[in-house]
């Protein structure tokens, strides 16, 4: 352990400077500091310390500093800070030793914290500032890839409400992306509701159910009042930008995923995606968090599953069923119950196989239950679907 040094502020009055100390014995040679005076004039510091894994957040108030610790258990290699309208400050966190970048923000309760990209080494030199509407962004360098990167937090979004009568009924509402509708069909509540819909300040930072989904920091917060759980399943469609792609990765893995609270889990929700109209389409019956989120390709079919499920041609996102969460070069056979071949489907490159509900030689199928046998890694798995014209 190196002998640290008192981490000093020193101004300039005249010709003389004057020494301030914020905090004794936490600077090193490699301690990284940022400094930022907000619009009060009032001085904002933020600096690691050399002997302890730790952030440090420091505000001089009438000569007087005051410091508080941000985040522990790494040692932050790069830090930026920048302010909102409301005077409060605002972070990115490079750790050095995971190569992950973390944004914070003060709060009344604390620091939020959230990650902001964590593949591979990323996060070098990263400059924080918030735009007119307080909305976060932040350039850094992704080292390993060596690319320049941008990513921005909509923190600042207007909630929109609207009402729908216990008949069922469609409403519209202006995302951060585009339109996000909701389709509420007769008999999902026993009463008149009123939904919001908003942009979330920030998204919880938890596990998910699948280890390989990431989140884009792209979704909405849907809430229902009186708080009552649907009856019937709600349509939700909403757009998503080529800009929130990740890079190499095809976007007919984007899924919508909500936030299950009393788990601390993100959980994907089967997604219909457009790749023609940038548009995701889901059906849920909880109102929470939702965000768009990348979801890999499973390693084995043990996962697969279809939507949706039963499949109703003519409805409106019913033009086919999709398998889902299975791997790389599966093969699909679709039975009748009797055991006759209906269609053989191969995964598409994206972990999922479309149906049309027709035969082998293009007819339309009946209605009725088939059974899926998905082959591939893994073995095979039966997944039963439905067909109701």
């Amino acid at each position: 352990m190196s002998v640290a040094s008192d981490l000093v502020y020193a101004h300039r009055v005249g010709n003389v400077w004057n020494n301030e100390t914020i905090a004794p014995a936490v600077a090193g040679p490699n301690t990284v500091m940022a400094i930022e005076m907000d619009e009060r004039d009032q001085l904002h510091v933020v600096y690691s310390e050399t002997n302890r894994p730790r952030t440090r957040y420091a505000v001089r108030t009438q000569g007087v500093w005051s410091v508080e610790t941000v985040e522990e258990g790494s040692y932050p290699a790069f830090v930026s800070l920048s302010f909102d309208r409301q005077g409060a400050p605002h972070l990115a966190i490079t750790d050095g030793d995971e190569g992950v970048l973390r944004y914070a923000r003060k709060s009344a309760s604390g620091w939020d914290i959230q990650t902001v990209d964590d593949k591979g080494k990323t996060g070098w030199y990263p400059s924080i500032a918030l735009d007119s509407d307080d909305n976060v962004h932040i350039a850094y360098s992704d080292f390993a890839a060596k690319v320049l990167k941008h990513a921005s937090l909509v923190t600042r979004r207007q909630v929109v409400t609207g009402s729908v009568r216990r008949e069922g009924g469609r409403l519209e509402f202006g995302g951060s992306r585009g339109v996000v509708a909701l389709d509420v069909p007769d008999g999902a509540f026993l009463q008149d509701v009123s939904f919001e819909v908003g942009s979330p300040d920030l998204y919880p930072l938890a596990t998910s159910q699948k280890i390989d989904l990431t989140p884009l920091g792209v979704g909405l917060n849907v809430s229902v009042l009186p708080r009552v759980r649907a009856l019937r399943p709600v349509t939700i469609s909403m757009d998503y930008d080529d800009a929130d792609l990740l890079p190499g990765k095809h976007e007919a893995r984007l899924t919508l995923a909500r936030y299950d609270e009393s788990a601390g889990q993100w959980v994907a929700v089967p997604t219909q995606v457009d790749t023609v109209r940038n548009r995701l389409t889901s059906r849920i019956t909880e109102f929470t968090v939702y965000q768009v989120m990348w979801m890999g390709v499973s390693p084995s079919v043990s996962q697969a599953k279809a939507f949706p499920n039963p499949l109703q041609p003519g409805r409106a996102g019913h033009d086919r069923i999709t398998i889902d969460d299975i791997p790389t070069g599966a093969q699909l056979k679709i039975y009748t119950l009797s055991g006759e071949l209906v269609a053989e489907l191969p995964e598409d490159g994206t972990g999922r196989a479309k149906w049309d509900a027709r035969n082998a030689n293009g007819e339309s199928v009946a209605s009725g239950v088939y059974l899926v046998r998905v082959t591939g890694e893994g073995g095979s798995k039966i997944v039963k679907i439905a067909v109701q014209r």
